[in-house]
């Protein structure tokens, strides 16, 4: 298995699965993107081609007329992302460790926590707003219900409000993502037993392997459950893009251009 191509493969598919339904997702010869007017999230463009056979000035004009600024990841096998980036004219945004933990033979503690899964309209706004809170920046309600192969969770502590997480299978890799808990609920464990929640639910879903993408302030809570760090991630976005608008539907997502 290559861990690192089953870490980017789940991540990407997460994005794609949740912006197909709004026709927000588009495949060209050497990239993807998935774009949301009125979301935070995805709004990504990201290549499925080695960079040296990418030109970066067609990646900056393509940036330019999407209308709104997408995130541009770049992975850590795709060759020079510094030179790469600097040509097509983007700015480091952030940077993220690929993980991966394997699940055979793994058990980890309860959780206690309570959980609820996502299914309608007013438990997806809980979930937005959560996040939010967590993340500072906003994910639609409409992409987080009847989403495949992917389960959304609101954690609870009785009736004292947690935080949020996100399961997506493809193969046998159980996705882990969106793990956020409330500003005032930090430093009180609760990370960790989101991701005993998570890893647990991966296990039932016969996955065996788990895999996150963490920044510095998770890093060291997934390395004490034994995850390893596999490759480094850096986001990108367009430096100083004058954005050029594209069509938009009445509900706010974006219209796909026929191609």
């Amino acid at each position: 298995m290559n861990i690192i191509q089953e870490n980017i493969n789940n991540l990407t598919s997460l994005w794609q699965t949740v912006s197909e339904p709004y026709a927000a997702y588009r495949s060209r010869l050497h990239f993807d993107c998935a774009l949301i007017k009125d979301s935070g999230w995805p709004n990504r463009l990201w290549f499925n081609k080695p960079l040296e056979d990418i030109n970066p000035d067609q990646v900056r004009l393509h940036l330019m007329h999407m209308g709104i600024p997408l995130t541009v990841p770049l992975w850590g096998q795709n060759g020079d992302q510094t030179a790469f980036a600097k040509k097509a004219g983007l700015k480091l945004k952030s940077s993220q460790i690929g993980m991966s933990l394997p699940l055979s033979a793994q058990s980890f503690p309860e959780h206690q926590l309570t959980v609820r899964l996502v299914q309608n309209p007013q438990d997806a706004e809980v979930w937005s707003d959560r996040f939010k809170q967590a993340f500072g920046y906003h994910i639609h309600p409409k992409l987080l219900t009847d989403v495949k192969n992917t389960t959304v969770y609101l954690y609870d502590e009785g009736s004292v409000p947690v935080g949020t997480g996100i399961l997506h299978k493809t193969n046998q890799i159980a996705g882990i993502h969106s793990i956020g808990v409330l500003p005032e609920m930090r430093r009180k464990g609760y990370a960790e037993k989101i991701m005993f929640h998570l890893l647990n639910e991966g296990i039932k879903l016969g996955s065996s392997l788990a895999t996150l993408q963490a920044s510095d302030l998770g890093k060291g809570l997934y390395l004490k459950l034994g995850f390893t760090e596999d490759f480094l991630i850096q986001s990108y976005l367009l430096d100083e893009a004058p954005y050029r608008p594209i069509a938009h539907s009445n509900t706010g997502f974006i219209v796909r251009r026929s191609e």
